[in-house]
């Protein structure tokens, strides 16, 4: 099942030419539950069909779909994909990897290649600041946390959803 969830998200992900990608995805996102749905008992098919259910376009990394499916598993909120933090006079400061707006709560994957460059180091640190800045909890997710399908991972999250309010 997450793999087809990666392979949807994917496909349904626009480019971002922050990133240096062109625009436009391989799918929309409804043409692909179409799709999923007209495939009816065929085999695999409902594997895809709840693939295309949980699927996002916002998606920037398979580390990211992995880390929403386990939340989902672990039946936590169900956050949002890279969705702008706004201050108060609805100006853009900072992009989570994923959020759960009700709990103020942004979560960041920080893979190891990216994230550990000196400069991208400084980069994160500014980013936390200016999303704690905004009255917002800013967790960091690594491949540490995401051994054991996500245990680590889902028991900080948990912390924090708690803390904020959430009550499972």
């Amino acid at each position: 099942m997450l793999q087809a969830l990666i392979l949807a998200d994917i496909a349904v992900r626009p480019g971002r030419t922050e990133f240096g990608e062109t625009t436009g995805s391989l799918t929309l996102l409804s043409d692909l539950r179409d799709a999923a749905k007209a495939r009816g008992r065929a085999n695999g098919a409902k594997t895809v069909r709840t693939a295309s259910l949980l699927a996002s376009p916002g998606a920037d990394s398979p580390q990211e779909t992995t880390l929403r499916y386990y939340m989902y598993e672990a039946n936590l909120p169900e956050p949002q994909v890279n969705v702008w933090l706004l201050d108060e006079h609805g100006r853009r400061i900072v992009q989570p990897d994923l959020s759960v707006e009700k709990y103020r709560l942004a979560i960041q994957y920080e893979g190891q290649s990216v994230h550990s460059d000196p400069e991208q180091v400084l980069r994160d640190v500014r980013r936390q600041e200016r999303t704690e800045a905004l009255g917002w909890v800013e967790l960091r997710i690594t491949k540490e946390h995401m051994r054991h399908s996500g245990a680590g991972a889902i028991a900080k999250i948990t912390r924090a959803l708690r803390k904020q309010g959430w009550r499972s």
